[in-house]
């Protein structure tokens, strides 16, 4: 996980004064998990979560999290086309990617 991704997601969530409970409300996660985030306790977080709280920061944490990852250049056109999604529409990309990883 890239190191910054916690200071990065504090940041934001206080620019825009929220609380950790107040941001995991809206980000529809648990608010430990928003701590565990911000604290860098959370080595592995869901893409669900990171993108669910993107769209709260208004911020690309997905593309944080995998910039020291090499294959991040191979998901960066699909991360930068997610964001800005509703929740619906997020659910409904991860469905086909789910149908794509079953060879449906």
């Amino acid at each position: 996980m890239h190191s910054d991704l916690g200071a990065i997601i504090k940041s934001r969530r206080e620019e825009r004064g929220l609380s950790v409970r107040g941001l995991a409300k809206l980000a529809n996660i648990n608010h430990t998990d928003v701590s565990k985030l911000e604290h860098n306790r959370l080595l592995k977080p869901s893409i669900k979560m990171l993108l669910s709280l993107s769209k709260v920061l208004q911020t690309n944490l997905l593309a944080a999290y995998l910039e020291s990852d090499e294959t991040y250049l191979l998901y960066k056109p699909l991360i930068d086309s997610c964001v800005g999604l509703n929740e619906d529409q997020l659910k409904k990309v991860l469905l086909f990617i789910n149908e794509l990883k079953e060879g449906k």
